[in-house]
Parts: C-alpha cells; sequence; structure tokens
C-alpha cells in the first residue's frame, strides 16, 4: 500500500512506459534498446511471507519476449534489499512458469532484469550483489543512485521522473525558480497531470489539493513565463505566512518515522523466523538488542 504522495508520484511515473523506457536505456543500458511500444505493464502483485507489507513497485514485461523488467522504487536505504529482489525474481519466475508446459530439457526460464531506483539522501551503501558459493546462486540488482547524478542533468531532462529526482537534491532557496521551469516546460507540452502531480509532491507540505488546483487553473490562462512565475511565488509565500508549512511537514515527519520504525520491526520480526542470528538483525536492521528480544519473546507467546 502506497504512504505518502512522494511515493505515488514515483509510481505514477513509474506507471508511464516511456519513463521507464527512458530511465532503462539511460542508465542501465541493456543489450536491446527499449522502447515504449515494445513493454507492457506486468499486472501482479507479489506478497512473500518474508515481506507480507512489501510489493515490488512496478514491473513490466517485453512483448513476444520472456524477459521482464523489475523496478523498485526506495527513497531509504534498505540492508535487506538484496534478499527482496531475489524472492521476487524467484515469484516471477514461478508464476510464468507454472503457466507454461516445460517438457523439454532446453526449456528456457524467464530473463528477470531487477533494477532498484533511489532517491534518498545518503548515498547507497547495501548489497547490489548476492554470491552464494555453497548454493552456487549468485545475482545482483542495477541501481540507480540519485547521489551519482549530475542535478543539473536531471532539472533539464525531457523526463518528468528525472527532473524530480533532481528537484529532491535542491536546496531551498533553489527550489521555486526551478520548480517553475519545469511546470512552465510541461505545460507547453501539455502535461497538466505531470504538473500536477509534481506540484503534489514539492508542495504537499505547504499547499492543499484545491490550492495546487487552483493554481494549476491560473497558470493554464497566463501565457508570459515572468506572469506564471509571479503566480506561483505569490501562492507559495502566502501560504507560508499563513504558518501552514511548519504544522503540515512536522506532522508529515513525525508519520513518516512511525512508519519506519514499525517497517523495521516488521522485517526484524520476519528474520527472526528466519532464524537469522540477531547479532545479524542488529547490524542490519540498526536495531536495540531489547528491541529485538521484545519481538521474540512476542513469536514465543503466539
Amino acid at each position: 500500500m502506497v504512504k505518502n504522495v512522494h511515493d505515488k508520484t514515483y509510481r505514477f511515473l513509474l506507471g508511464d512506459k516511456k519513463e521507464v523506457s527512458h530511465l532503462v536505456n539511460k542508465y542501465v543500458k541493456l543489450h536491446e534498446r527499449i522502447l515504449p511500444k515494445y513493454i507492457e505493464k506486468y499486472n501482479t502483485r507479489f506478497i512473500t511471507e518474508a515481506y507480507e507489507d512489501k510489493e515490488a513497485d512496478v514491473i513490466y514485461k517485453i512483448i513476444n519476449k520472456k524477459k521482464y523488467i523489475l523496478i523498485e522504487h526506495q527513497s531509504s536505504i534498505d540492508y535487506s534489499m538484496i534478499y527482496r529482489i531475489w524472492q521476487y525474481i524467484t515469484e516471477i519466475i514461478k508464476e510464468v512458469i507454472s503457466n507454461e508446459s516445460i517438457k523439454v530439457k532446453s526449456y528456457i526460464p524467464p530473463i528477470v532484469v531487477p533494477i532498484v531506483l533511489y532517491t534518498g539522501k545518503r548515498k547507497w551503501d547495501a548489497n547490489i550483489e548476492y554470491t552464494g558459493e555453497e548454493n552456487g546462486i549468485k545475482f545482483k540488482y542495477y541501481l540507480i543512485d540519485v547521489n551519482e547524478i549530475d542535478t543539473e542533468e536531471l532539472l533539464n531532462s525531457e523526463s518528468l521522473l528525472e527532473n524530480i529526482m533532481g528537484v529532491e537534491k535542491l536546496k531551498e532557496n533553489e527550489l521555486f525558480e526551478n520548480i517553475m521551469k519545469i511546470v512552465i516546460k510541461e505545460r507547453n507540452k501539455g502535461n497538466i497531470e505531470k504538473i500536477r502531480r509534481l506540484l503534489k509532491c514539492v508542495f504537499a507540505d505547504i499547499m492543499s489539493k484545491r490550492e495546487i488546483e487552483t493554481l494549476i487553473k491560473e497558470m493554464r490562462k497566463e501565457k508570459e513565463e515572468k506572469k506564471m512565475l509571479s503566480l506561483g511565488e505569490r501562492i507559495v509565500i502566502q501560504m507560508k505566512k499563513e504558518g501552514r508549512a511548519e504544522g503540515r511537514k512536522e506532522g508529515r515527519v513525525e508519520g513518516r518515522l512511525e512508519g519506519k520504525a514499525e517497517e523495521k520491526m516488521q522485517i526484524a520480526k520476519e528474520m527472526l523466523k528466519e532464524k537469522i542470528s540477531l547479532e545479524k538483525i542488529v547490524k542490519v536492521k540498526k536495531l536495540k538488542e531489547d528491541e529485538i528480544e521484545k519481538i521474540k519473546a512476542e513469536l514465543a507467546s503466539t
């Protein structure tokens, strides 16, 4: 379940075949170029026993091929990602082969290309490759880390997905002018729905949905860029003066922190069920030993 506007924005854009093909072609560079007309959304949802509150963000199938592209968006570092990706891959393969009849030794299973799109502030330092010497399993996922990409390159891209990635890297005093430049560019192309998503992502803490719709309505009327900049700036400044920004921001931060803490505890619980050592859970999930002992006691009582 998507829990905030930020994630909804990325989910919306990752649902756009043009945005996905641009992302894959630019940062993953497969042997073949991915064109929007040759991919389709693979409508399935994977909830594994170990991650029952999580789901793969988006899965695409290359038309007329047994090849799938899995994209997982992360706004924070998850040290269990390599294991989650492996589970998603096996679930996709399992679902595909369950609908096929394997009658020959030369059967070729589906190929899954896993990609993690990371838009957090810290550089991603979780493992991107797994090698199991004893079980012979070896795999990796492609990582697109926003911290490794030049901000200007993102802001000047024709891709709105990249624009948003760039906006999130900006300092507050750089934010407004760059946002409005993107809005003007997208308005001139008639991409009103993309503008709506962009504004919700960036101004969610200081503007209501109604105020965003009012801003979009006025922008559609204005033809001069200077007037549009002035209009948007006045509205945002007024919102800040009314003191809405701080109140909404504090509430969102508090809610997100609570959500992250609950998620960490849930994953720790599932790791205990898999008999993973307490020391490893402490290291990976950065929980205190007494917190994990409490979880162990809860599991023992159920």
